[in-house]
């Protein structure tokens, strides 16, 4: 099975391929949010446009999982159930289910998610080498072997995209290469054309003010 490690097999002459021997198998991390999620689907069709025979397994919350339910670029869905592991007793119930991501055994991880518990699922993995973002928080990089320069004014897309050219690949530009089954837009079909506004985010400095939207 090849290795691959910080500094190694990633770094080539430019124009060169990076990647004499791609990795059969990625752990892709990016549990939630829904809208994060989302934004993450363009770098996982990237990288199986790239590497049709990498098999990527992805991490997510099962309330987000419908998402990628049928998506060719996702080869297994692997979830993390975080509501049971909240309150009292929560780190304790959750012991055992890092403890089964060793069973993963991925010759690459990606981590979007690039918080403290994204980190220990990538080191839990067995992934010998592990990419995240270089903005990580709560010391989630001390789990990395490299780390890809992002910017923090950048739209959440064009951030993890940015990880794509670290792996040696061209970002997909044109959408994530995937449409939902025909079935799952029929309900919205037999409804009149509508918008629907969300104007609420759960991480206080996203949300906006009255005068904000006013002025919208």
């Amino acid at each position: 099975m090849p290795s691959f490690r910080k500094n190694s097999r990633f770094a080539s002459p430019a124009g060169a391929d990076p990647f004499p021997v791609r990795p059969s198998s990625l752990l892709f991390i990016k549990p939630g949010s829904m809208g994060d999620v989302i934004h993450a689907l363009p770098v996982a069709s990237s990288i199986h446009n790239a590497w049709p025979g990498t098999k990527i397994t992805w991490i997510v919350d099962p309330r987000w999982e419908p998402l990628l339910r049928g998506n060719p670029a996702i080869n297994r869905i692997h979830l993390f159930p975080r509501e049971r592991f909240r309150g009292a007793g929560g780190f304790l119930r959750s012991i055992s289910w890092y403890r089964s991501l060793r069973k993963l055994q991925p010759e690459m991880a990606l981590d979007l998610q690039c918080l403290l518990r994204s980190g220990v699922m990538a080191s839990c993995s067995g992934a010998k080498t592990v990419f995240g973002l270089d903005d990580a928080r709560e010391g989630a990089g001390f789990f990395y072997t490299n780390k890809i320069r992002v910017r923090r004014d950048e739209h959440a897309v064009r951030r993890y995209l940015r990880s794509v050219p670290s792996l040696g690949i061209e970002p997909r530009r044109r959408g994530s290469g995937y449409s939902p089954p025909e079935n799952h837009a029929v309900p919205f079909r037999r409804r009149p054309p509508t918008s629907c506004f969300i104007p609420f985010r759960a991480v206080p400095e996203s949300r906006w003010t009255l005068l904000q939207f006013a002025n919208l």
